[in-house]
């Protein structure tokens, strides 16, 4: 019992002086490309935004953060994704030990969802500018599927990928900034980006609003699977300290 009310006794300091905050994010999902084989080696290549018929669809995502120190911040962020897009087949489609014929009326679902857990260190802090790099540990829960009127066949995957994160703020008056932040990594096995520019309005000390552009991009080249994916987010935030 000692040893826990000394360890809280050590860390009451940080506790005060950390900050929490919380941003949510919301807007519509563009497909740039998504290309798809599956498997990577005997399936048929398909593209999920040019051989089907793909929309504007929503999204939302949101990140809950702790900053202590000063220097440091943490954060969870939470990324669901799924869209989907649908068409008739001109082609035969072999799809993960599937066969889907020509005509064949098919919906494909093509979900990312991603659970990360990031650190980071900041560099530089001033009046205008304020720079950080860290890590990020994501958690990568994902899956593809085609179904017709009588069957589906699907392909999932869950994976772990660290990535650099990095982060560029610049307050252009004591209102108004500029933000680019983002996660990317690449290696033999693939390639990942998710990275967001956006103008922001701090409405007070608490809140601040923001509008941006994300864009999310990567892909894996295997035996299992062969997809490399593009989409353009059009986003809107909110964001508030406690």
């Amino acid at each position: 019992m000692r040893k826990i009310v000394l360890f809280f006794i050590m860390i009451l300091p940080l506790l005060l002086s950390a900050q929490f905050d919380v941003n949510i994010e919301g807007g519509g999902v563009f497909c740039g490309y998504n290309d798809i084989k599956i498997p990577g080696d005997t399936g048929t290549e398909y593209s999920f935004c040019d051989d089907l018929d793909y929309e504007v669809q929503a999204y939302g995502r949101m990140h809950l953060g702790y900053r202590f120190n000063k220097k440091h911040y943490v954060w969870v962020t939470l990324a669901p994704l799924t869209v989907k897009a649908e068409g008739e087949l001109d082609k035969i489609l072999k799809f993960d030990d599937d066969v889907f014929n020509i005509g064949d009326e098919i919906t494909s679902y093509y979900s990312f969802n991603s659970w990360r857990l990031s650190w980071r260190y900041r560099l530089v802090e001033n009046q205008k500018w304020k720079v950080g790099i860290g890590l990020t540990a994501k958690i990568r829960d994902a899956y593809i599927s085609v179904e017709n009127k009588t069957r589906e066949a699907k392909f999932s995957n869950v994976g772990f990928v660290p990535i650099i994160n990095f982060m560029v703020d610049y307050h252009m008056t004591d209102e108004i900034g500029m933000n680019l932040t983002g996660d990317a990594l690449g290696a033999p096995q693939g390639r990942a980006e998710d990275v967001r520019v956006s103008i922001y309005y701090q409405l007070n000390a608490k809140m601040k609003i923001d509008a941006g552009y994300r864009i999310l991009e990567g892909g894996a080249d295997n035996d299992k699977i062969y997809g490399f994916a593009l989409f353009h987010y059009a986003s809107l935030g909110f964001s508030y300290r406690l």
